[in-house]
């Protein structure tokens, strides 16, 4: 360092590049055993911190502060796609990142037979999606929903076509 006041080390560089990453590898440590995957849901809109705090909860990460610092370096962070996701716990944190980035979301399919009714569709989301067939029923009956979709009467009965309906 020069003894001029506001001269800068020629070593400051590396000294910071050696901080950073000696506090990255310390922050890495820890981490989840691997496990069955975890379903977890990113809404839209959702902040990379937010995204971080359910991972961690859920068991998928083990710890949330450096996952938010990759983000940040990686960019990830103005890239997280809505959707749900299925992640395998000790997955690495780069790697959901990834995930989070490309929109590698979980699709799920339903489909309603020719002839199928609402009863049908309710009974096969419940087996298929784990949606509660009480949840699609309230769905049916909702007036807002039903007036946002354009349908008169009291249910969506007949008005569901005989296709296979793609979620996710």
């Amino acid at each position: 360092m020069s003894g001029r006041p506001g001269a800068q080390c020629p070593h400051a560089p590396a000294r910071h590049h050696l901080t950073l990453s000696i506090l990255l590898a310390v922050a890495a440590c820890g981490s989840v055993e691997e496990g069955p995957a975890v379903r977890v849901g990113v809404p839209p809109g959702s902040s990379l911190g937010a995204v971080a705090e359910s991972l961690e909860a859920r068991g998928v990460i083990a710890n949330k502060g450096w996952f938010k610092v990759l983000g940040r370096l990686r960019g990830t962070h103005r890239r997280i796609q809505p959707g749900i996701y299925e992640i395998v716990p000790g997955t690495s944190a780069g790697d959901i990142l990834a995930q989070l980035a490309e929109g590698d979301a979980v699709r799920f399919t339903l489909t309603l037979p020719e002839g199928g009714t609402l009863w049908d569709f309710a009974r096969n989301a419940e087996r298929q999606l784990e949606i509660p067939r009480d949840s699609i029923w309230a769905a049916a009956r909702d007036s807002a929903l039903r007036e946002e979709f354009g349908i008169p009467g009291a249910t969506v009965e007949g008005w569901l076509k005989p296709e296979t309906y793609a979620f996710g």
